[in-house]
């Protein structure tokens, strides 16, 4: 739909982390929702494989992708076409740096 780019970087603000130890990865996770994740695997163009657990403490189930590699820069074009305007933004800046080295 029109309004899935805006709505991706509100929802990556809110469930997504960018990874800056000794990997640089995106990792996005939802309670539930299955569909929600494949989604946004799709609309990044990603390979990598969808994890799915027991949360802990609970009876839902936790769909959950890592993303890495070449698929990062998809993620980057997509947050300078569509910013975060929260804290994220923060780690968002150090990531990209890192990946765009």
């Amino acid at each position: 739909p029109e309004y899935f780019q805006p709505w991706l970087s509100g929802f990556i603000e809110a469930e997504g982390h960018f990874g800056l130890t000794h990997d640089t990865l995106f990792n996005i996770s939802q309670n539930v929702d299955e569909h929600i994740i494949h989604s946004i695997k799709d609309f990044f163009g990603s390979n990598h494989k969808l994890r799915k657990t027991k949360a802990q403490k609970s009876n839902y189930w936790l769909f959950q992708i890592t993303i890495y590699g070449v698929t990062l820069k998809n993620i980057i074009t997509h947050i300078e076409k569509n910013p975060l305007l929260g804290a994220k933004n923060i780690s968002y800046s150090k990531f990209r740096l890192k990946v765009l080295r």
